[in-house]
């Protein structure tokens, strides 16, 4: 199932077929899920060391680039691509940086935060064994999202940091469900493994056709939940403001109480990503036509400006983080 076969592909209303050969074990899983989600004892990652310390920086005047650059040191990881960033097309420099401190001064306070903060989710809760493409594609649009909401948040006077935040963790929901669907391949595969030696027969990997089974599940599984296990996992990571409702009704601005303009402006850069394919498949819309943009205060010709901004402007932060 993908935006070429279902029209409400990506909407939050995605079905089953009730004579789809794979409904019982759908239905098995998505009864799972919601049974978890129900009593919100859903296993949810713990945000990352870094991410967190970030968090109590963002609320500290005294903080400065100094702190961040200790707390950076300990992941060298995350300090290499620091640099890889500042010298990306997205920060303009006029030359090369080595330097961890240059790398920083390029970006700015405000701006460093909200990468060190994207670098450390992306290293340890964007990473699931051989998950790596769904991941992926999950993460390019998170970070574009972030992008365009931070455009978007300039120029309509908003707190373009936690406009930027917004949009980066929307989806936050989606690799938590991914490790319920990875748990669920295995015990799946363990039980075929057994089935096939109780009747005395060799495991072939061939004879596991998973894949028709991810491309069917999982876009059923994030289009019922991710937005709810989104935002369980905001109020466990304790992230700022109304981030929790904000993820919970992006997809539903209308129903978000305090965090209603936040959340329309996470759908509306949504609606870009979707109409110029920024991670996942291009699904063209009249930009003119959308409500969203609209809620925000922008006229026709401002949201046309808006149009030819934004590709360059998401895919220079894709392709830097």
């Amino acid at each position: 199932m993908t935006a070429k076969t279902d029209p409400e592909y990506g909407k939050g209303v995605a079905k089953v077929g009730e004579g789809d050969p794979l409904s019982p074990i759908l239905a098995e899983i998505r009864l799972g899920v919601k049974t978890a989600v129900s009593k919100e004892d859903f296993e949810i990652p713990l945000l990352p060391h870094v991410a967190s310390q970030v968090l109590q920086m963002a609320n500290n005047p005294k903080a400065g680039i100094p702190e961040i650059e200790n707390l950076v040191k300990q992941d060298q990881v995350i300090a290499a691509k620091i640099i890889k960033t500042a010298n990306s097309p997205f920060y303009r420099g006029l030359s090369n940086i080595v330097s961890l401190r240059d790398a920083m001064g390029r970006m700015g306070l405000k701006a460093l935060k909200d990468i060190v903060f994207s670098l450390s989710i992306h290293s340890k809760v964007f990473k699931i064994k051989s998950f790596e493409p769904v991941l992926d594609s999950i993460w390019d649009h998170s970070v574009a999202c972030a992008a365009i909401c931070q455009h978007i948040a300039k120029k309509k006077g908003m707190d373009a940091e936690h406009a930027f935040l917004a949009g980066l963790v929307h989806d936050i929901g989606k690799p938590v469900l991914v490790q319920v669907v990875s748990e669920f391949e295995e015990k799946q595969r363990k039980m075929m493994i057994e089935k096939m030696r109780a009747q005395k027969k060799t495991f072939d990997p061939k004879d596991w056709k998973i894949d028709k089974l991810r491309d069917m599940l999982l876009p059923i599984i994030f289009d019922e939940y991710h937005g709810i296990v989104g935002a369980l996992v905001a109020t466990k990571w304790k992230l700022p403001g109304t981030l929790s409702e904000v993820i919970r009704f992006h997809h539903d601005y209308a129903q978000a109480k305090e965090g209603q303009k936040m959340a329309a402006l996470v759908h509306a850069a949504n609606i870009f990503c979707h109409h110029f394919g920024l991670g996942h498949e291009a699904k063209p819309v009249d930009l003119t036509q959308q409500k969203a943009f609209f809620d925000l205060g922008f006229t026709i010709d401002q949201i046309k400006v808006l149009e030819k901004e934004i590709p360059e402007i998401a895919k220079s932060l894709m392709g830097s983080l």
